[in-house]
Parts: structure tokens; sequence; C-alpha cells
């Protein structure tokens, strides 16, 4: 065991990105030992380059996916009086490691790594908040050394807030929510999050610290203005739902960016998703396979006219039933939001939703449910065959498989 009074001096957290490049100096005291624990401090300011900086709480910020060197410079047994700089008859072995907390809320050690230098990068490691530990142990003594390490996210809103509301979706996944326009958007994630739940938050995580990420065959890249949005301008949203599903229509528009002014973001009309965007964000994204499909591919060609015949209306529902009793299926609708809404208009009101079962049906009239991203978690289509083709403009089957 080490005796009390010894100091450890890391030198390090050397950015190896050339256009910030800057060096940390950190020193490592131990206080006294309580239980076996050893009780550490940090010394109260740090050298980056030239300028010194004051820690928050003790703390170090770095940045999420920068990569960072620590070097050991010196180390110092002030109870034998014995200094060792940085030479191999030192006899001292550094072995390093980090600690963090997975989306999960396991924690997760990395393999350990003997040295004087100690390389790491942040990535894939979906951490939990933004605290991190960096740790080393000299020798074959027990004991630890940690640095509290800070990590800055790309999106700035609450980590652990974020964390919360995606494991939520794990087995409530039509807590996902679109006060706004992204039903387009929110029909795919939701049956994504509830068909494979790792998958859909190791994305939303990785995309909250890294701004961007390429998931199966499509890239998420939203502009960076929407990394600064707090949670005060994005509605009635979640963190987790907005973080994913802005991101995507950000990514996908042309040349509007959604929610690019001070406006009420959520209700930019940027958020309009068109068939195509649906069926890729299904086949690149989720990577399922689309096994029906019929309706209109445009967007703004909605007219009153009558497209398919009750009989093909009557076989869609029914389709779409016996699509529900598998579970390895879902069929989404866009249709116009009278259907659901208590409170008709005469708007074009374009609406995703997914068919949720528990059907009924008469000669002439269908019930069943249908997931819609509003206030409530679930909406019934109650009406007559004539209106429902009237008010039903496009229909995707999926193969929920990989």
């Amino acid at each position: 065991m080490m005796s009390q009074g010894d100091t450890l001096k890391v030198s390090g957290l050397i950015n190896n990105n050339p256009k910030t490049k800057h060096n940390t100096t950190v020193t490592i005291s131990p206080v006294n030992f309580i239980v076996s624990e050893l009780q550490i401090k940090q010394d109260r300011s740090f050298l980056i380059g030239d300028k010194i900086i004051e820690p928050v709480n003790g703390q170090i910020e770095i940045e999420y996916g920068e990569e960072y060197i620590v070097n050991v410079l010196k180390y110092t047994d002030t109870y034998s009086k014995n200094v060792y700089i940085n030479k191999e008859d030192s006899g001292r072995e550094f072995h390093w490691h980090l600690e963090y907390q997975k989306y999960d809320k396991t924690t997760e050690r990395t393999d350990p790594k003997i040295g004087k230098s100690f390389n790491f990068k942040l990535e894939k490691d979906y951490l939990a908040d933004n605290n991190l530990k960096l740790c080393v142990r000299i020798s074959h003594y027990d004991d630890i050394y940690t640095l509290e390490l800070k990590v800055k996210f790309k999106f700035e809103f609450d980590r652990k807030t974020l964390v919360t509301e995606v494991n939520n979706r794990e087995k409530n996944p039509e807590l996902i929510r679109q006060p706004g326009p992204l039903c387009g958007i929110a029909a795919p994630c939701y049956i994504w999050a509830k068909h494979h739940f790792e998958e859909y938050a190791e994305t939303v995580l990785e995309l909250h610290a890294m701004g961007k990420i390429k998931v199966n065959d499509f890239t998420i890249d939203p502009d960076s203005h929407l990394y600064k949005l707090k949670t005060s301008k994005i509605g009635n949203y979640k963190s987790a739902d907005w973080v994913l599903m802005a991101s995507i229509r950000d990514s996908e528009n042309t040349f509007i960016d959604y929610g690019d002014t001070d406006d009420d973001l959520p209700t930019n009309i940027a958020g309009v998703t068109p068939m195509s965007t649906v069926k890729k964000l299904v086949e690149k994204m989720c990577k399922y396979s689309i096994i029906e499909e019929d309706g209109w591919q445009g967007l703004f060609n909605k007219v009153p006219v009558v497209r398919w015949s009750i009989d093909k209306t009557k076989k869609y529902i029914n389709n779409m039933d016996d699509y529900y009793i598998n579970n390895k299926y879902e069929s989404l609708m866009m249709i116009d939001s009278d259907l659901i809404d208590d409170e008709p208009n005469i708007s074009p009101d374009y609406h995703w939703v997914v068919y949720e079962g528990n059907l009924v049906k008469s000669d002439d009239r269908a019930k069943f449910d249908v997931y819609s991203w509003g206030s409530n978690t679930t909406y019934k289509v109650d009406d007559s065959y004539e209106r429902i083709r009237r008010n039903w403009y496009q229909y995707l089957v999926v193969k929920c498989e990989k």
C-alpha cells in the first residue's frame, strides 16, 4: 500500500486536434485513508497552453468525440524521498482505465492499459451523464487515483434527463410524442423503438453526444443551430424525442432549416414529411422491409376525390388487422386528422398514425385504434367506410425484422 503523503503528478489531456491543441497539468494527492478508500483532491488551477483555468467543482471539461492523451511526468514517493521523473528505472508501472455509466445504468470500466501515456476517445460509450472517471493505479499497489472529467456533449439538453426519457420508452414506446408537424418522423421512430429498442436508444444517445451519427444506411446530420436550443424552446417535446426527430427532419430538409428562427419552433413548416421520407427512414434507418404500399406519392396534391373503392378500403383494413396479429408487422397510415379529431376542420391536415388493432366492423362502418403523437396515448378511427376512404391517403405495411 502507498503511504499517506505520496503524490502522483499527471500531465496531460493533450487534445490531438491541431486546431485546439492544449496541455493540462494535474496533481492528485492523497489526503487520508478511510475504510481502505483513498480520498483525493485536485489542484485548484490547471495550465492549458498558456492559460490558467479554474476547474468546475474540481472537474476538467473534455469534449465527447475528441481524442486525449494523458502522460505521467513525475511520481514522487515523499515517504522514502525518492523522485521518479519519467524513467524506466523507477520500477513503476501505470495501469489506466476509464469508468463511466451506460444508458442502462450499469457501470462500465474500459480494459486497463499499462504505460506512462494513456490515450482515449469518447465514442460508443453512451455515458448516462456527463461525469467520467479517469483512473490510474501505480505498479502493484491497490490504491486507485481518480480524476473527475466533465464531458461536454453537442446538444445542450441535460444528459440525465435525456437518458431517463430514453429508458422510459423501452417498455412504453408510445411515450414518443410530437406536438408539432413531425408525425411522419415519429411513426418510423415509434415502430423502431418498439421492435429494436437498443438500436433506437444508442442512436438517440450518440446523436445527443456527437451531434451526428450514421445508423445503418442513414446519416443524421442536423445543422448546429439545433445544438444550442433550450428546453423552453421546444414546446411540449421531450428532449429525447426532439434530439432524434428534429435532427432527422433538419437533415432531410433541402431548402428550409427546421427550427432556424426564434418563432414557435415545433410548428415550423419544415416539419411536414412526405411518403418518400417515411419510406427512406423505414428502409435505410430501421432496415425494415416494406411489404405493401398504396397511395399518392406527392405531398401537396391532396384533393377531395374518390381513390379507393369501399371494397379496397375494407381489404386494406382487414390486411392491417391480420398483420397486426403477427407482431412482426406494423401498418402506417397517412390520414386526414379529421378522422381522429373531435373537432374537424377543412384544412388539408396530413397526419401519420400507426394501426393498433381492436378492430370492430359492420357492413358500413369500422372502428379501430391508431397510435397518434398528440396529447392522448390512443386514438380511435370510428367512421363509415365511405368517409374513411375519402380521408385515407397513404398506406404502408412494414416487416420489422433485421
